[in-house]
């Protein structure tokens, strides 16, 4: 079950549960991206600076498709990112991490301005159309044995919080990708925010 709302409770947060029910707890880190970190603490009373800074931070959409194909040749290289192109961002060679003989699998990643376009247009269109672009750089890329497919609407942040990590005091913390200023965005900084977390939330229980 995934938490649908945090409150203060007395001396605790109280994180209400979107199949029914509660937890509760004196210390509460979240890593969610921060438009969805937002949504929690709706009840939550954040200075008003501090909640401006956090409806400040932006993210690109990511669309991606996997395709898998019986008896096409393994591409010889890890990936290959499309720098330039108006749709296509990423052509990943995704067998050789899967053990076993399951075929060539390709990992295709849009654009964010692609993503942003197409984000709610029907998927076996928008599956169609990366396959297609992907042609590019996989001449069979659009002649695939079964696809997969997945949205993300804040895949990468495109304008992160400056701080590694926000304590909001009371024990809560927020961090994350979306926070590490101009470094935010990466897996670096993603780690980074983790361990800044971690003292920020060291720091609390030793206060």
């Amino acid at each position: 079950m995934a938490a649908a709302r945090v409150r203060r409770d007395g001396d605790a947060w109280s994180l209400a549960l979107d199949g029914g029910g509660a937890r509760r707890a004196r210390r509460l880190l979240i890593a969610a991206p921060v438009p969805q970190a937002l949504d929690l603490l709706d009840a939550v009373d954040l200075p008003p600076a501090t909640r401006s800074e956090l409806e400040a931070v932006a993210y690109a959409p990511c669309y991606a498709v996997v395709a898998g194909y019986d008896a096409a040749l393994a591409p010889d290289w890890p990936g290959v990112r499309l720098a330039g192109h108006d749709d296509l961002a990423w052509v990943g060679h995704d067998s050789q991490k899967r053990p076993g003989p399951h075929g060539t699998v390709l990992v295709l990643h849009a654009t964010p301005a692609f993503s942003r376009r197409r984000y709610d247009d029907p998927p076996a269109e928008v599956v169609a159309d990366l396959l297609r672009a992907a042609t590019a750089v996989v001449p069979w890329a659009d002649r695939p044995a079964w696809t997969d497919h997945q949205r993300w609407r804040y895949a990468q942040p495109e304008r992160p919080h400056a701080s590694p990590a926000l304590a909001l005091g009371q024990g809560l913390v927020l961090a994350g990708d979306g926070f590490g200023g101009e470094g935010g965005g990466r897996i670096e900084s993603a780690y980074l925010s983790g361990l800044a977390a971690a003292g920020a939330l060291l720091a609390h229980e030793r206060a």
